[in-house]
C-alpha cells in the first residue's frame, strides 16, 4: 500500500477534514456539504460512469442498472445526460457507446428515448476527468448526478485553471482533484449521489458526496452514497434509489396529437394533506401547482404517505388549447409494469383519481384544438439563416412533418399548403452617411448570404416541405439587422406570390421565424418615439442608391403585405424587439409568439392561429 495515498484516504473519512497533498505543498480541499435533492420522479439526472480496465464484461451490467432508473422516470420530462472516464473522460450524446471528447455535445435528453450505453472498458480511474466534463457541459449537472466506480482514483489532470481550486500535480491529487470538481458541482446546485462496488474503498465515495448511506436512515433527499459488494447488485441498488425517489409521486403530461404542450398549468390537491411537498419547491399545505416543463410535465411529490392519497387534479393550458381526457397508470414501485387506474372528469379540465400509499401515478391529458379557420389555407415557412439561427433551424429539421400533420388535425375542415422560404442578409458594406434618408453605415453581410430564396412553393404533402428544410444552414450575418424587410416584401409581390403558388381565396400566411429586426431608416415609426435607424434595405437590385428601388419596411413590406390580405405570423425567437414585431405583425392583421425554450413548433404555431 501507498502509504502516502492511504493517509490521504483515511483524512478523506472525516469528510469535516481538508485532503492535503503530500510534501506539505498546500492545495488541501474540505468536501463540500451536499445540497439537498428535491426528491420526486422528474429530475435532470447525469451519470458519470467508470470505464476503466476493472470494469471487464460487467460493463453490460452498469448499462442495465442505470437503465433501471431511466425506464422509471418515462413520462416524467426527465432528462439524462452520461459522461464517462478511465484515462480521460467522454461524453455520450444519445447514449452513444463510442461517444464524444466535445463537452458541447454533452446536452440533456428526453430519458424517454434514452438508452444506456454498454461501455467498452479500459485504462486507469480518473474519476476527476468525468466530473469536469460534467461540471463544463451546457446546464452543468442538474438536479442529481450519480457518480459510479469499482475504484479508487489513480489519475487526475493537472489542473486547468477553469473553476476549481488548484491542486499541485503530486501524488495523492488523483483524490483531491475528484473532490475539488465534486465541489464544483455542488456549488451549482447538484446533489451527488456516489455509487461503488468491489473494491472501491467507502471513503473516497463519502469524500465525494457526503456521509449518508443508501438505506442507512437518511431519506433520499440526504443520501450521499451507496457501497455495493458486487455487480450483481448493483440493478437492485439502482432500483431502490428509483423507488425511494420516485415514491408518493404523480406526473402529468399535457399533449397534442403526439406532441408535448409547453406551459400547462397543473394543479394537484391532495387528501390527506401531506405534511412536505418535496416537489414542487415551496409547495404547502392540501394544494400544489406546476407548470409542464420543456417536456410538457409537470411533477408533484410528497412526504409522508398515507394508506391511500386521493388526488384532485386541475389543467389549465396555454393559449390555442382546451383540456380533454386525462388517463393514468400507476407503477407500484414494486417491479411490476405500470397499470391503468380510474380517472373520473369532474368538468372541464378537472379530474379525481385514488392512489395507493407510496406508488407513483403516471397521467396524460390529452389536449383539443378548435380552430375556426376557412377551407383553404397556405402557410409560407419563412427562415431567418443567419449564425444565430441554429438551434430553430434544428428544431424545424426535426419538427416539420408533426407541424403539418397536427395542423392537419387540428382543422380537419382545412385545406393546408405550406412553402419555405429563406434569407439572410445583403452581401455589401453600406455607408449611407450624407444620403438624407439613413446614417447606418455597417457591413450588412458575409459573401454566402442572400436577401431572399424561395426554397419549397407551396404543397400539400409534407415530404417536400420536410426535405427543403432538411437542406438548410445557417451562417453569415454580419451586423445585428437582417434582410428581413426584402424577405417579407416578397411574398407581396405577384410574381413571387405566382411562384410560391398561393391559391385563389386563400388566408395567406407567412410563419416568419426570426431573432432581430429589419434595416429600416426608423424602426420606431408608429411604434415608439425617438429615432432607431438600420439603414435601407437595398431592393432587388442589391444595390444603396438613397431610394429608387431601395425598401422601406413600414411603407412598402408591411404596407404590400396588408394591401395584397399576406398575414405576418411572427416567431420570435428571443425577447429582442418584441413590442415592435408584435406592432407589425397587428399591422398586417397577424399575430406574434415568442418561440420559448421547450415549446414545439405545433404549439407556436396553434397559438398564432388561435390570435386570427
Amino acid at each position: 500500500m501507498n502509504l502516502r495515498r492511504a493517509a490521504c484516504v483515511t483524512a478523506i473519512a472525516a469528510v469535516s477534514l481538508s485532503c492535503t497533498t503530500p510534501g506539505g505543498s498546500g492545495g488541501g480541499v474540505t468536501p463540500a456539504a451536499n445540497p439537498r435533492l428535491m426528491a420526486g420522479c422528474g429530475l435532470d439526472v447525469s451519470f458519470v460512469v467508470d470505464r476503466s480496465g476493472s470494469i471487464g464484461a460487467d460493463s453490460v451490467l452498469v448499462a442495465q442498472a442505470g437503465q433501471v432508473l431511466v425506464d422509471l422516470l418515462q413520462d416524467t420530462g426527465s432528462r439524462i445526460k452520461v459522461a464517462s472516464f478511465s484515462d480521460t473522460a467522454t461524453v455520450h450524446p444519445g447514449g452513444s457507446v463510442t461517444g464524444s471528447t466535445n463537452i458541447s455535445d454533452l446536452v440533456w435528453e428526453t430519458a424517454d428515448s434514452f438508452v444506456m450505453p454498454n461501455l467498452p472498458s479500459a485504462g486507469a480511474t480518473n474519476i476527476e476527468s468525468g466530473l469536469e466534463v460534467l461540471r463544463r457541459s451546457p446546464d452543468g449537472g442538474g438536479d442529481l448526478t450519480i457518480v459510479f466506480t469499482d475504484g479508487n482514483p489513480n489519475l487526475h489532470y493537472v489542473n486547468l485553471g477553469d473553476g476549481h481550486p488548484g491542486i499541485p500535480a503530486s501524488l495523492g491529487s488523483e483524490y483531491t482533484e475528484p473532490i475539488a470538481e465534486a465541489n464544483a458541482l455542488k456549488a451549482g446546485g447538484t446533489h451527488l449521489l456516489a455509487v461503488g462496488v468491489g473494491a472501491v474503498d467507502a471513503q473516497t465515495l463519502i469524500s465525494l458526496s457526503g456521509p449518508n448511506a443508501l438505506g442507512g436512515g437518511a431519506a433520499i433527499e440526504d443520501t450521499d452514497y451507496t457501497k455495493i459488494t458486487g455487480f450483481e447488485k448493483l440493478a437492485d441498488a439502482f432500483g431502490e434509489i428509483a423507488r425511494k425517489l420516485c415514491e408518493n409521486s404523480l406526473s402529468v403530461l399535457t399533449e397534442f396529437n403526439g406532441s408535448p404542450v409547453f406551459g400547462s398549468v397543473i394543479t394537484t390537491t391532495a387528501t390527506p394533506t401531506p405534511t412536505q411537498w418535496t416537489q414542487p419547491v415551496g409547495a404547502s399545505g392540501p394544494t400544489a401547482t406546476d407548470t409542464t416543463s420543456a417536456a410538457a410535465a409537470a411533477n408533484f411529490a410528497w412526504r409522508p404517505g398515507a394508506s391511500g392519497t386521493q388526488l384532485a387534479v386541475t389543467a389549465n393550458p396555454p393559449p390555442g388549447f382546451d383540456p380533454g381526457a386525462m388517463t393514468c397508470e400507476e407503477d407500484l414501485l414494486n417491479g411490476g409494469p405500470r397499470v391503468p387506474i380510474p380517472v373520473t372528469t369532474v368538468s372541464t379540465g378537472s379530474y379525481t383519481l385514488q392512489k395507493v400509499a407510496g406508488s407513483a401515478v403516471f397521467c396524460s391529458v390529452e389536449l383539443i384544438v378548435n380552430l375556426e379557420l376557412p377551407p383553404v389555407v397556405d402557410v409560407v415557412l419563412s427562415f431567418d439563416l443567419t449564425s444565430s439561427m441554429g438551434s430553430v433551424v434544428q428544431q424545424a429539421k426535426t419538427e416539420a412533418t408533426d407541424l403539418i400533420n397536427n395542423l392537419n388535425v387540428a382543422a380537419p375542415g382545412t385545406s393546408f399548403t405550406f412553402g419555405v422560404t429563406t434569407y439572410r442578409d445583403y452581401a455589401v458594406a453600406v455607408n449611407a452617411a450624407g444620403c438624407g434618408l439613413t446614417n447606418y453605415s455597417s457591413t450588412y453581410g458575409s459573401g454566402s448570404d442572400y436577401p431572399f430564396l424561395l426554397n419549397q412553393p407551396l404543397t400539400a404533402s409534407a415530404a417536400p416541405v420536410q426535405g427543403a428544410i432538411n437542406g438548410l444552414g445557417v451562417s453569415g450575418g454580419a451586423d445585428g439587422p437582417e434582410a428581413y424587410t426584402r424577405a417579407l416584401w416578397e411574398l407581396a409581390q405577384p410574381d413571387t406570390s405566382a411562384a410560391l403558388g398561393f391559391r385563389p381565396g386563400a388566408l395567406k400566411l407567412v410563419v416568419n421565424f426570426s431573432d432581430n429586426v429589419p434595416h429600416d431608416p426608423n424602426l420606431n415609426q408608429g411604434v415608439s418615439g425617438g429615432t432607431w435607424d438600420t439603414g435601407l434595405d437595398l431592393g432587388r437590385n442589391g444595390a444603396f442608391n438613397c431610394g429608387g428601388d431601395d425598401l422601406d419596411f413600414h411603407d412598402d413590406a408591411l404596407a404590400d403585405m396588408a394591401a395584397s390580405g399576406v398575414h405576418l405570423m411572427q416567431v420570435n425567437a428571443s425577447s429582442f424587439a418584441a413590442a415592435h414585431w408584435q406592432s407589425w405583425a397587428a399591422s398586417t392583421n397577424g399575430g406574434y409568439a415568442q418561440l420559448n425554450n421547450g415549446q414545439s413548433l405545433t404549439q407556436v404555431v396553434i397559438d398564432l392561429l388561435s390570435q386570427l
